[in-house]
């Protein structure tokens, strides 16, 4: 029978001091004396072979710094270290089990080394350097691996689904506490830093953090692997983000956004978004060619959603926004210029009448080129272009037109060889006062005569519907019968004189306001009728008098103006 014992102390000099636990006696000798005497059947007890069903527990127990620290090899060679030793699945008689297997179960009870610190500092450390294998082996070093875990997911029985991990970090963060909680990889380089490409690959000298490799490992890989890595759901709680890219993590040297580079793959490595039916939603790419997409660029999921494209962030005097289609977008569809001008068929806005640059232009040399307003509703309406016009001098504000502003031109030019000059144009302008749902206009017709620049007006309808032609006047409305004195209308042409037992008086328009104005006056009654002003020249010509027909029914005349009187032009 062996006597139990501990191991309570090791001297400088290189002493065991065994405390014999039946007895009491504490034994000091060399270690070779100690292994002959005493620790030779300690050892045979820590190597003993113990059932699956016993405790199998073996102790040793050095003191350190006066307190107790505890080791245990336990039934299946397993190493518990520290707390990890007062567990009650881990050994016979039930006792306390360690704070880790109470706060996260089948912890230590599982584990075939677990090391929980009794002081609270680090459970577990190890390290490894390379210039210690060219130390003891005289070779250079392949490598040197501090911690390295295997996870080896070989179980094949049906309707099972393991899960095997090379390495797990748990962190938790309890309810009031302050400070920090992670899983922290931290690389720390005191070299030269060494900058690689996603097509270089990793280059020597390179520093990393964290690296995800697939396949590094040639024996034990045969198929690709899912994915390099996942952020999953937990059972309760989710993540507030997923990867957060500190402010100052990066070198801001690097990069074109002055803040860093965050993400950098090679070209045709995407960015894709799945939903439940794991079809594509949305998925962004990049190549020499630029940024792509094929689905729909979205500003928001709002009523007040919106989406901003803008060319540059600096000055901009010849930055542009450009749509570009067709065959590997060979074809340009249309840009926006430094102006905000939106061009069709060209690079560069051009302008008509000198310097009128008009912010949106199309060019081509098809006989298509132009603009087509099409209306399909079943409806009265059709296509409508429109042209409006405000005095308020701000966008959005309004503010009243005045009689005579011009509220929309359509012109035509034509190309003399150095310039776009106008040959015609049709102008609308406010014919007088506007009011409240009020506003007066008129239709003005030009065109450019030989050896000109700009237009002259050929053809006016005014407010009245009155119609100027070619200087001149003409209209062509109903006949209008009158009773007694009378003025001449704006729109009155054809008047006949029914007034009856005495002369009819007729105020004619002024001649100069309506230059070649046709008006034709007949009389059905036995009465003179003449001007209230000298202003009409007879047939046969003259001094201007007031006689315009003479006292018997049926007569007539037709009168034109001549800018300033009116010209008896046929009569009976």
């Amino acid at each position: 029978m062996t006597t139990p014992a501990t191991i309570s102390s090791i001297s400088d000099s290189g002493k065991i001091r065994v405390q014999l636990i039946a007895s009491g006696q504490a034994v000091s000798a060399p270690l070779n004396a100690v292994a002959a005497s005493v620790l030779s059947p300690l050892i045979n007890r820590l190597n003993d072979s113990s059932s699956l069903a016993g405790s199998g527990a073996k102790f040793w127990n050095p003191l350190w710094g006066g307190f107790a620290g505890t080791a245990l090899v336990h039934r299946l060679n397993r190493l518990l270290v520290g707390e990890a030793t007062a567990n009650s699945s881990d050994f016979a008689p039930v006792t306390t089990k360690d704070w880790l297997e109470t706060l996260l179960s089948n912890t230590t009870a599982v584990s075939q080394l677990a090391s929980v610190s009794a002081t609270g500092q680090l459970g577990i450390t190890g390290a490894s350097r390379t210039s210690d294998y060219r130390t003891i082996f005289a070779l250079a070093s392949g490598g040197s691996q501090g911690v390295t875990g295997l996870g080896y997911n070989n179980d094949t029985t049906a309707a099972t689904t393991p899960i095997a991990a090379g390495v797990v970090g748990i962190g938790v963060h309890a309810s009031g506490v302050v400070g920090i909680t992670l899983n922290q990889m931290d690389i720390n380089s005191a070299g030269a830093t060494v900058s690689t490409t996603p097509f270089n690959g990793v280059t020597s000298g390179s520093t990393w953090a964290l690296g995800l490799t697939a396949g590094a490992y040639g024996t034990l890989a045969t198929q690709n692997a899912t994915g390099a890595m996942y952020i999953g759901a937990g059972t309760t709680t989710k993540f507030n983000k997923g990867i957060i890219s500190m402010n100052g993590a990066l070198d801001t040297a690097v990069g074109a956004g002055g803040g860093g580079v965050t993400y950098e793959a090679y070209r045709g490595q995407s960015f894709r978004w799945l939903n439940s039916s794991n079809t594509v939603d949305g998925e962004i790419w990049a190549d020499a060619s630029g940024i792509h997409t094929p689905q729909t660029l979205v500003g928001g999921t709002s009523a007040s959603g919106s989406l901003s494209l803008k060319s540059t962030s600096g000055v901009g005097t010849s930055d542009f926004i450009n749509f570009l289609v067709g065959n590997n977008g060979g074809t340009e569809g249309g840009r926006f210029d430094t102006a905000g001008r939106f061009l069709l068929g060209s690079t560069t806005a051009y302008g008509s009448l000198g310097a009128l640059f008009t912010q949106f232009q199309s060019h081509g040399t098809a006989a298509g080129a132009g603009l087509s307003l099409f209306n399909w509703g079943n409806a009265l309406g059709g296509g409508t272009f429109i042209l409006s016009k405000s005095r308020s001098g701000t966008v959005g504000t309004r503010g009243v037109v005045l009689s005579g502003d011009t509220l929309g031109v359509v012109l035509a030019a034509g190309d003399d060889g150095t310039n776009f000059i106008e040959a015609g144009e049709v102008r609308i302008l406010s014919d007088g006062t506007p009011g409240t749902n009020n506003m007066p206009g008129r239709i003005q017709l030009g065109t450019t005569p030989a050896g000109a620049s700009t237009p002259t007006e050929r053809v006016r309808i005014d407010s009245s519907g009155f119609v100027n032609v070619l200087g001149g006047s003409f209209g062509r409305a109903a006949p209008v019968t009158k009773t007694a004195d009378f003025t001449v209308a704006v729109t009155d042409n054809n008047l006949i004189n029914n007034k009856s037992g005495a002369t009819c008086t007729v105020t004619l328009p002024a001649a100069a306001t309506f230059s070649g104005r046709e008006i034709l006056i007949k009389t059905i009654q036995a009465q003179t009728v003449v001007s209230a002003s000298s202003n009409v020249i007879p047939l046969a010509g003259g001094a201007a008098g007031t006689a315009i027909l003479a006292a018997t029914a049926g007569k007539w005349a037709k009168l034109v103006s001549n800018g300033t009187n009116w010209e008896i032009m046929a009569s009976n």
